[in-house]
């Protein structure tokens, strides 16, 4: 009983962790798409310069891909646990 407890314990961090590290990933990877699509604009000086309204596309693009990822994420991951029963 406590053997079982404990491999549902680490395939479920086993899980977590290759999901985070994808995660990441993922976001770091769309960071890159969104500057490969404004090619004349640097974000992040812009930013820095006190631009209001690139920091405010960046930020709504930045968060509506963490939000869709992250409910991507969380039915793998409401599957993969599933599946361990």
């Amino acid at each position: 009983m406590i053997i079982k407890i404990i491999a549902i314990v680490v395939i479920s961090l086993i899980i977590s962790l290759v999901s985070l590290a994808f995660f990441m990933s993922v976001i770091r990877k769309a960071f890159n798409i969104i500057n490969e699509i404004t090619p004349d604009i640097d974000e992040i000086k812009e930013i820095l310069r006190g631009n209001t309204a690139v920091s405010e596309y960046y930020s709504r693009v930045v968060s509506a891909v963490i939000i869709g990822i992250s409910i991507i994420f969380s039915v793998v991951l409401i599957i993969s646990f599933g599946l361990i029963k």
